[in-house]
């Protein structure tokens, strides 16, 4: 960790690191840009320029803001070198005392970076603040696919440079193959944390945090940090997340990284005298990729259809070689773009005198499946292969060897307790990541990951998981409840899947199951007895009653539907399913079933599809729930339906039901087809305690969320 120096010892160790900055060896922090250059037989050390004094910077600014920088503890190693501590320099105030003129420049640098402390990080008690922290989540950005990682393109030229000065992380993988269940994680340090984002189960919603368990922004702000969140990504974006609620300022954009950026540089010039913690999570990386001059440089003489954009391969639809290269394109266009956006960032924190002193988290939250084998694009629930699963990390700034490529296998769960270490926070939370100061060239023994931790997503966020474990030579997929289990050999890609099989492999998925028995499942089971209370609103959706639903044979999945056969049709992805009847060519049955819904009262609303497809209006529903004396006939608003209907367009909306208390446990439901020549498609109700109404979106909210996630491709 950091060492803050009281006021005291902040002068002596000032002059030690001057010292040791003429010296030539100090390298703490990156290197003065207008005095060095590149080593050519080490590109990721620096030597002097010619004709400068070797490890002396003349240029004032850089004086004021290097030398007043928070300091490495002066008995840790430093972090920079790879040679034993026997093996290093002594300093000693002899150096100085041999250059006396080299001793006038540094107190007259120290004067100067006095008097310029309070623009440059310095509290008025003269001891230096901490660093300040911007952490950017790329969503659903591919690890192999930043030039800094190795690949052909240069897609990260800004990143690259973040990274020269950095840490790279090569082997680090995500908790989660899709947002809901990798951001909780890594926002907590924790396998399996309490849900935090928006558009849950009342299980999900409503699970009571463990008592050591705390989001990263209440840690920042419980050590003097101003918060501040600056999302693209619905689920991260209304007061239905507790996640997004915890930060003190809140910003949402459905928009691009640039404007986000400039939202981020307005708020960190508000105020000076705290330190800042900024996370901001793009969506460029994620489907649908629109991508504008310049960034469309490797599609630009590609036949790009509406469905490479998408992200969406249709029933049948053959993928070919050039539908692959396009989808490759705007995949690296996307991070081009995105790219861009953070070396504004860095340029308009250099600009306020910022960035030295502001640590760069960069990474994502998940990765995305490319058809590399002509068929699974994205990260639907069962892809884990390891264009998914694997990702980005690189820190950068403050306490961070520059330079520095780990190979070591590393977790997103491993970013919260790194930065407790690297700023000295105080904290009583627990994490189940490893800080990765010790492969930063910090004090400390990095105890090496036995295996990695992704969970699959399945039946839900708070069921019991599917774990997929990943070493150096195998993926081990166990899906416990249904005691399935497979294995695959590494590196386990789209284009190129081995499945281990033999003797030898069955002894291995026994020891990696002996591994989850022993070490995970008693983690998930104290997560799952973490007791339950109302926290405002939660959906439930229909694919999560069809096993209840009467009568018999009533309802077919997909692929079994003809549009005609006079019964409902179930659609979608596990359990975020819709039920589809095409009320004005078939007569399907009335169908009941329950939802498991806590006691309560609550607002009800019922997701209905919405607009003209195939020249026929959609939706009207005969609906009755629990003492409904007779069913109603409910549609979506019409306001809704005509705006979709002039742009020719169709998507999700919502419908008031009224207002329903739940006695028993269970909300009895029954629908019908309306007739009159409409579609019948609905997917989820939606519960509003009534008590919680600050918590809950407007109806007009609530339909945008939803046309932002049915874009990103969630809700099919």
């Amino acid at each position: 960790m950091i060492t803050w120096p009281s006021r005291q010892s902040a002068n002596q160790l000032l002059l030690f690191e001057a010292e040791a900055r003429l010296s030539g060896i100090c390298a703490m922090y990156p290197t003065c840009r207008r005095c060095c250059i590149p080593r050519a037989a080490d590109p990721n050390r620096r030597a002097r320029r010619p004709g400068t004094p070797y490890g002396l910077c003349l240029s004032s600014k850089y004086m004021t803001t290097t030398l007043k920088r928070p300091l490495i503890s002066a008995n840790r190693a430093w972090p920079c070198e790879a040679s034993s501590r026997a093996q290093r320099p002594v300093l000693t105030r002899g150096f100085v005392a041999e250059h006396g003129w080299l001793r006038i420049v540094v107190v007259a640098c120290l004067i100067a970076a006095s008097r310029a402390g309070a623009d440059h990080g310095v509290t008025e008690g003269g001891s230096p603040e901490r660093p300040n922290v911007v952490w950017i989540v790329l969503d659903a950005c591919r690890a192999k696919n930043l030039s800094c990682y190795g690949y052909e393109r240069p897609t990260s030229p800004h990143i690259d440079r973040l990274a020269e000065r950095g840490a790279v992380f090569l082997n680090h993988f995500a908790q989660g193959n899709q947002t809901r269940l990798s951001v909780p994680s890594y926002m907590t340090g924790l396998y399996f944390p309490t849900y935090s984002l928006s558009g849950g189960r009342w299980r999900e919603m409503w699970r009571v945090p463990g008592g050591n368990e705390r989001l990263i922004p209440t840690i920042m702000r419980e050590n003097g940090y101003r918060t501040g969140i600056f999302s693209a990504h619905a689920w991260l974006g209304n007061v239905e997340s507790r996640l997004y609620r915890d930060f003190g300022t809140c910003c949402f954009r459905d928009d691009t990284l640039s404007v986000l950026v400039t939202s981020v540089l307005d708020w960190v010039t508000e105020e000076r005298n705290r330190p800042f913690f900024a996370y901001v999570h793009a969506m460029e990386t994620h489907f649908p990729h629109r991508l504008e001059s310049p960034y469309e440089r490797w599609v630009r003489d590609l036949p790009v259809r509406a469905w490479h954009v998408s992200g969406y391969i249709a029933p049948g639809q053959e993928v070919t070689e050039v539908d692959r290269a396009i989808f490759e394109g705007l995949h690296d266009g996307s991070i081009l773009m995105s790219d861009a956006a953070v070396g504004a960032l860095a340029t308009g924190l250099e600009s306020h005198a910022l960035l030295d002193n502001t640590v760069f988290v960069i990474m994502s939250d998940h990765g995305d499946a490319l058809a590399e084998d002509g068929k699974t694009l994205g990260h639907k629930d069962p892809y884990v292969q390891d264009e998914v699963i694997r990702v980005p990390l690189i820190l950068a700034g403050p306490g961070v060897c520059g330079g520095a490529r780990v190979g070591e296998l590393t977790e997103n769960v491993d970013v919260v307790p790194t930065l407790v270490e690297l700023l000295g926070l105080d904290t009583d939370a627990a994490f189940d990541g490893g800080s990765l100061v010790p492969l930063l060239g910090g004090t400390g023994a990095w105890r090496p990951k036995r295996y990695t931790l992704t969970r699959q997503f399945g039946e839900g966020r708070d069921t019991m998981p599917v774990f997929v474990l990943r070493d150096f030579e195998h993926k081990y997929v166990y899906h416990a409840r249904m005691h399935e289990e497979q294995l695959w050999r590494v590196p386990d890609t789209v284009a190129d899947r081995v499945a281990c099989t033999g003797p030898r492999c069955g002894d291995i998925m026994a020891t990696v199951r002996g591994w989850v028995e022993a070490v995970l499942l008693p983690k998930w089971e104290a997560h799952s007895a973490l007791p339950y209370e109302p926290q405002g609103p939660f959906i439930e959706y229909i694919g999560n009653a069809i096993d209840g639903i009467t009568p018999k044979g009533a309802v077919v999945s997909k692929g079994e539907q003809s549009w005609t056969d006079n019964r409902w049709t179930l659609m979608g992805d596990a359990s975020i399913s819709a039920l589809i009847s095409s009320g004005w060519q078939e007569d399907a049955p009335a169908v009941s079933f329950a939802l498991d819904v806590p006691n309560g009262t609550y607002d009800v609303k019922l997701e209905m599809h919405t607009g003209i497809r195939d020249g026929h209006p959609a939706s009207a529903i005969l609906f009755r729930a629990e003492d409904d004396a007779k069913p109603k006939v409910v549609k979506p608003p019409q306001e809704a339906f005509d705006g979709l209907k002039a742009a020719g367009e169709y998507a999700y909306r919502s419908a008031s039901l009224g207002r329903y208390t739940v006695c028993d446990g269970r909300f009895d439901v029954t629908l019908d087809e309306a007739g009159d020549g409409h579609w019948a498609v609905i997917r989820a109700f939606k519960f509003m305690p009534v008590d919680q109404t600050e918590r809950s979106m407007t109806d007009e909210e609530q339909d945008e969320q939803t046309a932002r996630i049915e874009a990103l491709g969630y809700l099919d």
